[in-house]
């Protein structure tokens, strides 16, 4: 899916069907806006992945799990974005 906008928002679409929460789903977002060149829908998916951050690393999902660098630098990527701390 990597440089396929139409797919992963495709994607990002299922896993939210599944789970509206999903962080992977907000992950998808904001690798197509920063394709896209989209600040303002960077952002969006940055606040949506941190809004669900503690709670879903709270459901212990394997996903989660199997890809925690990733996860994390997701996490603290989206941290200095938006200038929030510990979140």
């Amino acid at each position: 899916l990597l440089n396929q906008p139409d797919a992963e928002l495709a994607e990002a679409d299922s896993v939210v069907k599944e789970q509206p929460a999903h962080l992977f789903a907000s992950m998808l977002r904001y690798d197509v806006a920063h394709l896209r060149n989209d600040t303002a829908a960077m952002r969006r998916a940055a606040r949506n992945f941190l809004n669900h951050y503690d709670a879903e690393r709270k459901a212990n999902r394997p996903e989660y799990a199997a890809h925690a660098p990733l996860v994390k630098n997701y996490h603290d990527q989206f941290t200095t974005l938006l200038g929030q701390s510990g979140k």
